[in-house]
């Protein structure tokens, strides 16, 4: 089938001084069938009666021409390659109609492949604008959302202006919290129950002088009368008084008691001597002593008015643990050891 781009092409190469080998070589390179080719060289030569030279005549060629042949070369073939496979589809359906529909086919190629782009691209353009302007949208209600403003919040913006408008009334700065110190000498407050201490400094120590009153499982008002408990405070065994003071205060040890006897000026020598111990001083009316009485091992309640017993924390052997006395009849303190079943009163000291 002959091709007259083709035919032209060769025809082309040949005035320009192309041996048949290159026109063949160059035709082959990009896809061109060899009988198609060797068809075409003999068409031109036997209507041009053009000699092909068996090399380049280097002469007859200008270097423009040259440049100019190999910067269209490969598009001239591509294009004569394209034609050819048009004509060929043309040729199966309808042979008859190949000349007849060339203009009609040049403006088919003309509008598919140009005017069809171009409507491809508005058409995705307008798209791709319809997008942006939906994901802005999006962003600004999610914006207006996070921040309570705009159409989801009018009433927090109509709130926003009237705050505005408004006088902003000063704040004034709040007066410093006035923490008063406690010192010894003022009364305590037992936080556990809300009962309340006299205290006293008795040299580098503070005592409560008041009997304590807070009920364990083991302590005891005398003759079990509650009323008793406010007058002259709780009877404890011992191992309940060990744990019974406030937050912050003991129960004093022998030692405390032996600083307080040599504070209230008893003699050196009779501070460490068991049983009964003259003072000079009103011992009972400073340490405000109430003759609170005791209860013995058999749970028998006796010496109210008589004499009053309070714990200290030192224990010795066989569950014995010392002890202070105090009697009606003088100022005399006693210094012993005694069962930890009986129910004796509590004072306590700070820490």
């Amino acid at each position: 089938m002959e091709n007259k781009k083709l035919n032209d092409y060769i025809k082309k190469c040949l005035e320009i001084g192309k041996t048949e080998e290159e026109i063949k070589n160059n035709l082959l390179d990009v896809g061109w069938k060899k009988e198609d080719v060797e068809e075409a060289l003999l068409s031109v030569k036997e209507s041009e009666s053009i000699s092909i030279p068996e090399t380049i005549n280097e002469e007859f060629i200008s270097e423009e021409v040259v440049d100019n042949f190999k910067e269209s070369l490969k598009d001239e073939i591509n294009s004569i390659q394209e034609d050819n496979k048009i004509l060929e589809n043309k040729e199966d359906n309808d042979p008859t109609e190949i000349i007849k529909e060339e203009p009609v086919h040049q403006e088919k190629i003309k509008s598919e492949f140009v005017e069809k782009p171009k409507q491809i691209n508005i058409k995705k353009i307008i798209i791709t604008i319809v997008i942006a302007i939906i994901i802005f949208a999006i962003i600004g209600t999610v914006v207006a959302f996070i921040k309570k403003i705009g159409p989801f919040s009018p009433l927090e913006k109509e709130y926003e202006q009237s705050l505005e408008n408004e006088d902003i009334p000063i704040q004034q700065e709040e007066e410093p919290e006035v923490i008063i110190e406690w010192i010894c000498g003022d009364e305590i407050i037992d936080d556990r129950d809300g009962k309340s201490y006299s205290t006293l400094r008795l040299g580098s120590q503070c005592w409560t002088i008041d009997n304590l009153n807070y009920s364990t499982e083991n302590s005891f008002c005398y003759n079990n009368d509650i009323e008793s408990c406010e007058t002259y405070g709780r009877l404890y065994n011992w191992s309940d008084a060990i744990t019974a003071c406030p937050s912050g205060w003991v129960l004093p040890t022998d030692y405390d008691f032996k600083l307080v006897e040599r504070y209230l000026e008893m003699e050196k020598e009779k501070v460490d001597i068991n049983g009964w111990r003259e003072m000079l001083s009103n011992v009972q009316g400073i340490l405000n002593i109430k003759l609170s009485g005791s209860r013995d091992k058999s749970g028998e309640f006796k010496y109210l008015g008589e004499y009053t017993n309070l714990w200290t924390a030192d224990s010795i052997e066989d569950d014995l643990h010392f002890a202070r006395s105090f009697r009606m009849e003088d100022s005399s303190i006693y210094r012993g050891s005694v069962s930890g079943d009986y129910g004796y009163s509590v004072r306590c000291i700070k820490l």
